[in-house]
């Protein structure tokens, strides 16, 4: 991970992905499953989490809809439009 940036967004990314891990029914949860399985250091994994979440923030607000995930469906994120 690089150091450059905000390191108070940073922190609370690493958090926010740490707990996001945790829970086991988490979209998060499984991307890092998947990418541990595929032989990538754990870091690596919660480095591509956090780069995740700030994806779906990022879509979040462009879309102005809420965040809906659904474990039954085919885990579709909103739109950015």
């Amino acid at each position: 991970m690089s150091k450059a940036g905000n390191s108070f967004l940073r922190k609370t990314l690493y958090m926010a992905s740490l707990a996001a891990i945790r829970n086991k029914k988490s979209l998060f949860r499984e991307m890092y499953d998947r990418l541990r399985s595929n032989n990538k250091t754990a870091k690596q994994a919660l480095g591509a989490v956090m780069r995740k979440m700030i994806l779906v923030m990022r879509s979040i607000l462009i879309s102005g809809e809420p965040y809906r995930f659904s474990n039954e469906s085919s885990k579709e994120l909103p739109a950015a439009s």
